[in-house]
């Protein structure tokens, strides 16, 4: 049959955060159930299958040991002329770094001729399983003869029903969930591959896969698995690989259902269904995401690269170091990677974890750095809280010799220097200078050789208040510092909290203004400014006052009206008229409010006369 060099794929159309403990659990209960031949799985049936999938597996996650290497071994040693397992087979070990040239060679030319496709055996008529496992093991292999994968490709979109859907066999009736997963992720890992450049072919292929992939996404359960007649592990993690083959699905509802019902259906022991095969595939699914660091090991004030993939497209990224969270952030690109740097802060020393977690998809995934201690250097810090403006003292020892010193204070680099003596000793003192705060702010000592840290918690402090007295109505400014920058920060006024609302600034400093309401005074009332982790105070003194005398005049005799407010709450309160003090008595409110009615009595007239309360 006369084959084309180039595909002509429109006319062949037929109108497609798993914890670590977890992780640890699965790996131990396979390495626990390996056969006495290092293979995994029933050696009986489909023990050289189920030990091709869990090597890949066990590889991505760790890379080989003994025990592995073993598994590998068995594999190599095994004679295969059945195209699936012999696929399977030059995927395992390419990943395993083997050589797999030959073998790839002879895979291709198991090719039968007629249907230009790969079936059971060589020559055997052709079946889309078959084919995409084929696909997939000659791109792990990177064969280079175009032409094998024009016939695949060919192969596969046509036998693609107008539903989306691929068969075990052409020749089949019934759709199949697996086989649809399988062909779809080949076709993925194809585009990815580059090997076709035309943009018909590529937009061709793009089309089966979102023809199949929609499809799939039709088949899912109410459990979020997947399977015809109940959902299955291996089903459900073959349709969460295809998902996640794919950046844009890494955020879809559909693939947070699927691998929620492959973590749900993990065993007690670590397995899934006690099956080798089940567990690996399962294992795969839910470790797509991968972190790497560089370097992997440093002290404090390390800074650290960190790289990532198989996350969702243009979702921000939270990297979780040790005891803090999110001591970075980054955002992924359109194929679902990321990169960010940070700095390693004060920890335990030994191996402290990292974790970056995509908010929008919750995929995640961890690795390790190791902070290693640097005893020799050290640095006490006194005191070691206070607000800007305080005067900190720094002592080191364990530097060099007469070595010059820069003290860095949180995001001031060299907020002071100083000298060592002749047994590498100092002592320094800087001012605390406005930056953000509310929180612990690193102090460091850098030598020529080693640095030394130590940490400073800085308060939120209220620095003015004005006026600092007046009746109600008074308006009144507030401003402070040393609180974390652009944080919510809400005044409250004695008995009234939150007054006011307004932000802080970068530097962690903030300016409101109220009104003086109306409560109990006639002395101190507390003013609080509160953020998130902190509370300063200050003081206002309020006065009182009389807001009314009505009428403002009249001849003896006249019935008075006198109130007020800015009084103490439910205190007596004495009201004198010119010369008779105390001509009546009444008490305050709640409020500090008051109202009393008295008779102007006989007196020196013709003029003022001073009512006070």
């Amino acid at each position: 049959m006369f084959r084309r060099q180039v595909f002509l794929i429109l006319s062949m159309l037929v109108i497609s955060s798993f914890s670590y403990a977890s992780v640890n659990d699965a790996v131990k209960w396979l390495y626990d159930n390996q056969n006495p031949d290092y293979s995994f799985g029933d050696m009986d049936t489909t023990g050289f299958r189920d030990t091709c999938v869990v090597t890949e597996t066990l590889l991505d996650l760790e890379g080989a040991n003994t025990k592995l290497l073993r598994a590998i071994d068995y594999i190599e040693a095994t004679e295969i002329d059945v195209c699936d397992y012999l696929a399977r087979k030059i995927s395992a070990l390419d990943l395993a770094g083997r050589d797999v040239g030959t073998l790839a060679n002879t895979l291709a030319s198991y090719e039968n001729n007629y249907y230009l496709s790969f079936g059971y055996q060589k020559d055997d008529l052709g079946s889309p399983l078959d084919t995409c496992m084929v696909l997939k093991a000659l791109l792990s292999a990177n064969y280079s003869e175009i032409q094998v994968y024009v016939d695949i490709v060919n192969f596969l979109l046509y036998t693609q029903s107008y539903y989306g859907y691929w068969r075990f066999s052409p020749f089949e009736a019934s759709d199949s969930i697996y086989c649809t997963g399988q062909v779809v992720l080949s076709l993925v890992q194809l585009l990815e591959a580059g090997i076709f450049t035309y943009p018909a072919d590529i937009n061709t292929i793009k089309t089966s896969i979102y023809k199949g992939t929609n499809w799939l996404k039709g088949q899912q359960n109410q459990d979020g698995g997947f399977g015809k007649d109940g959902s299955t592990i291996y089903e459900t993690s073959i349709v969460g690989l295809a998902f996640l083959s794919q950046p844009e699905l890494r955020t879809s509802q559909n693939l947070k259902s699927a691998l929620n019902y492959i973590r749900n259906n993990q065993k007690p022991d670590g397995s899934w269904n006690n099956r080798a095969y089940d567990t690996g595939i399962a294992l795969k699914s839910l470790t797509q995401q991968k972190v790497i660091v560089s370097p992997t090991s440093g002290t404090i004030g390390t800074i650290v690269e960190i790289a990532g993939k198989g996350f969702g497209q243009t979702e921000s990224i939270s990297i979780d170091f040790g005891i803090t969270k999110t001591i970075t952030t980054s955002i992924t690109n359109a194929k679902g990677t990321f990169t960010a740097t940070f700095t390693i802060d004060i920890q335990s020393a030994g191996m402290t974890a990292i974790k970056a977690t995509g908010l929008n998809s919750n995929l995640s995934a961890d690795t390790y750095f190791k902070i290693i201690s640097v005893p020799t250097a050290s640095i006490s810090i006194e005191p070691d809280f206070g607000c800007v403006g305080s005067i900190v003292t720094v002592i080191g020892q364990g530097f060099g010799q007469t070595e010059a010193i820069v003290i860095d204070f949180g995001i001031t680099q060299t907020i002071t220097t100083t000298l060592t003596d002749g047994e590498g000793k100092f002592s320094t003192t800087f001012i605390v200078d406005t930056q953000p705060g509310c929180g612990t702010i690193t102090v460091s000592a850098k030598g020529k050789d080693c640095v030394a840290y130590n940490w400073f918690r800085m308060l939120g402090r209220i620095t003015l208040v004005s006026p600092q007295q007046g009746t109600v109505g008074t308006l009144i400014e507030v401003s402070g510092d040393g609180f974390a920058a652009n944080e919510r920060i809400e005044i409250d006024f004695g008995t009234n909290p939150t007054i006011a609302v307004t932000w802080s600034d970068n530097a962690g400093r903030f300016k409101a203004v109220f009104t003086a309401d109306t409560q109990p005074g006639c002395g101190t009332i507390t003013v609080s400014a509160k953020g998130k982790d902190c509370v300063a105070y200050s003081w206002f003194r309020m006065l009182g006052r009389i807001t009314l005398v009505s009428p403002q005049q009249g001849t003896v005799g006249t019935i008075v009206a006198v109130s007020g407010d800015g009084f103490a709450a439910k205190e007596r309160i004495e009201i004198d008229f010119g010369t008779n003090p105390t001509i009546t008595i009444t008490w305050s409110d709640n409020a500090g409010r008051f109202w009393a009615v008295f008779t102007a009595d006989t007196q020196p007239g013709c003029g003022t006369i001073t009512v006070s309360a």
